[in-house]
């Protein structure tokens, strides 16, 4: 049985492309309900000496470069997905855990979600073959996810 809802996480990097392609190929061949588009935007964390911290909102600058990620994800996926009965949606999410953030949004049902993510994304270890959000939610996801390079 086919999912009936397509996640694809996006950070702009080469591989989350190629996870947007193969997604919307696949959605085109399996018509799942729902095509997801999700970019985090990372929120930074304060600690202090006296025991309490606290959240660092992202500013506006940052997320609206990860709407216009999302647009142009989900633009491109529409552009593949022909069938008007797929619908295609963005969702901006912040976390100060990417791939708890990803996870989050996939928890349901087992067999409704199948989840696409690039193999790694901006992160600063280009010799890693498999990032560190990618390996996160892999190990941790409740439905199946496809890892794209």
């Amino acid at each position: 049985m086919a999912a009936s809802r397509f996640i694809v996480a996006t950070d702009g990097s080469e591989a989350a492309q190629a996870a947007c392609r193969m997604a919307a190929e696949m959605a085109q061949a399996l018509r799942p309900r729902t095509v997801t588009v999700v970019s985090v935007v990372r929120m930074g964390i304060t600690s202090s000496s006296l025991g309490g911290g606290g959240i660092i909102p992202p500013d506006r600058e940052h997320i609206g470069k990860h709407e216009e990620l999302l647009e142009k994800a989900a633009d491109e996926i529409r552009g593949i997905v022909t069938d008007d009965s797929v619908e295609v949606e963005t969702k901006l999410l912040q976390s100060s855990s990417p791939a708890e953030a990803i996870l989050a949004e996939a928890r349901g049902k087992q067999g409704e979600t199948h989840l696409f993510i690039g193999n790694r994304g901006r992160g600063g270890f280009a010799g890693l073959i498999l990032g560190s959000v990618a390996q996160a939610v892999l190990h941790h996801a409740d439905c199946p996810v496809t890892v794209v390079r």
